[in-house]
């Protein structure tokens, strides 16, 4: 990918560093633009000090220059303007907050959306609470059962398939996007949709390439 290859590789501490969501803070700050120390604080609603302290870290780590010149206040920038950092040099606690912020904001913008349409059609839905072979569903749902009215689609679960039939599925549904978002556009008539489209295997208890 071409964003690979002119980002910056860190390996780690620094990796360690970068994909922690408690430190990388005083690092994203200094990302692609320049800033002092009280302009940075000021942003971060944290004391001098300690943007000062995590300076000297980032600087020590290679993950930060200094860009001021003689005579001037002391300025700051990251090294590059992108990086990576291969999984393999990332704490494997860390995972689980980098896919959470990576994935949270979209899904709580697609719960903001469903409560909106509920809202709407609040007099004909209800909540539903009965058991099921996987357990017991409790949730929001149409009176009729069917999503249709509200022009909603909401398939979940887990499908066994074949390697082929799993392959011809993630094909159709990336073929699926692709054709639809080709035909966003804004204009007059046209209505904002959330589309949601995931497949992952989930296959337990294989070990983790090395």
């Amino acid at each position: 990918m071409q964003d690979e290859q002119q980002a910056t590789v860190v390996r780690g501490e620094a990796a360690a560093l970068l994909v922690d969501a408690r430190r990388n803070r005083f690092f994203k700050v200094f990302l692609a633009q320049e800033r002092g120390v009280s302009d940075a604080a000021a942003t971060l609603g944290v004391g001098k000090s300690l943007v000062s302290y995590w300076v000297g870290r980032l600087r020590s780590l290679g993950l930060l220059r200094e860009t001021s010149g003689p005579g001037r206040l002391r300025r700051y920038r990251a090294v590059g303007d992108r990086y990576v950092a291969s999984l393999a040099d990332v704490p494997m606690d860390s995972v689980d907050d980098i896919l959470g912020a990576q994935m949270d904001p979209a899904y709580a913008t697609l719960k903001q959306a469903l409560l909106r349409v509920a809202l709407r059609y609040r007099h004909r839905w209800c909540f539903r609470i009965r058991r099921v072979p996987q357990g017991v569903y409790e949730g929001l749902e149409p009176e009729s059962g069917s999503l249709a009215e509200a022009g909603i689609v909401n398939q979940h679960g887990e499908l066994h398939l074949t390697p082929d039939e799993a392959e011809r599925m993630r094909t159709e549904l990336q073929a699926l996007w692709d054709r639809y978002a080709q035909m966003s556009g804004k204009g007059p008539g046209r209505v904002p949709w959330l589309l949601w489209v995931s497949a992952v295997e989930n296959r337990q208890g294989t070990r983790t390439p090395r």
